[in-house]
């Protein structure tokens, strides 16, 4: 199959990376003829029609799926079931969610350039957490159907990048916000000296959707989703990709899942192993992975 026709697609970044002639859009465009040589004996019999439809979600789903096999992961995308699977049984669901539709009040704002703007953190984490929870279902309708077994480990790989403002993250990245109940950043000063004495992140269990429905952002503390193992999350695009490979993921352990995943068994970009401390307290322990 070819990845690119002359037929013009609904997607302006297929129209675009297609008819490349000049600068980094030729660049991206090699990039995504030599990845499909490696892709396309894992692709559906549809990914090139859809990639015509919804050219980032499915650059993502072949570009974790060459990510995963350059560093040496035994990867297959059995059919019917999610994008792939590794060694070990562990299914991989990818997904490249939008700003929200452009009539919707809780949409993502746009970036007007030239323009100081505040980033809002709600928009973005109800954006995450409708991924997540999209993807959630289908893997209960693969329990279901006996595609995927009750002992295997289910991560949801989550990109950003057509979020706005997503890409401009923080120490403490939004994705893992989104699923832990993490609200606004404090600091606490001494009255006399004025100096900061400690610091900390206040708990948010919801956020406030503009009809008045209260959407939870504490997926991970949550049992109902015991079934996720982890997020796999990362804003690479077809134009911004890391000379390291996956040297930009984020993956968070699921303190709750009923089939967790090792400890360092990605050894990609930073990772998160979340610990239930008590009934009400839980820790964040962060490792970071210099990736070759």
């Amino acid at each position: 199959m070819e990845l690119f026709d002359k037929e013009e697609a609904s997607s302006q970044a297929y129209n675009n990376v297609r008819n490349a002639e000049v600068g980094m859009m030729v660049i991206a465009k090699s990039r995504c003829l030599d990845m499909w040589a490696v892709f396309e004996p894992y692709a559906d019999s549809h990914f090139t029609k859809e990639i015509k439809r919804d050219f980032d979600g499915r650059f993502w789903e072949m570009d974790l799926t060459c990510t995963l096999l350059e560093l040496g992961y035994n990867v297959s995308c059995p059919k019917p079931g999610p994008d792939m699977k590794i060694e070990g049984n562990i299914w991989i669901e990818a997904i490249c969610p939008t700003g929200g539709h452009k009539n919707s009040p809780d949409k993502v704002p746009e970036i007007v350039t030239g323009l100081a703007q505040s980033v809002k953190y709600e928009p973005i984490a109800l954006r995450f957490t409708s991924a997540i929870i999209e993807k959630y279902q289908k893997y209960i309708g693969y329990i279901n159907g006996g595609v995927i077994r009750e002992f295997e480990p289910y991560v949801i790989a989550i990109n950003g990048n057509q979020i706005p403002n997503a890409r401009l993250d923080f120490p403490m990245p939004r994705i893992a916000r989104a699923v832990l109940s993490i609200g606004s950043e404090y600091i606490t000063c001494s009255r006399e000296s004025g100096e900061a004495i400690s610091s900390g992140y206040n708990y948010q269990e919801s956020i406030s959707k503009s009809n008045g429905a209260e959407i939870s952002i504490g997926i991970f503390l949550d049992k109902k989703y015991e079934g996720i193992s982890a997020i796999l999350y990362s804003c690479v695009d077809v134009c911004n990709r890391s000379e390291r490979l996956g040297q930009d993921f984020i993956l968070i352990h699921n303190p709750l899942a009923k089939n967790p995943i090792s400890e360092g068994y990605f050894r990609l970009g930073r990772e998160a192993i979340v610990s239930i401390d008590n009934e009400e307290d839980y820790s964040i322990r962060w490792l970071d992975y210099e990736v070759a």
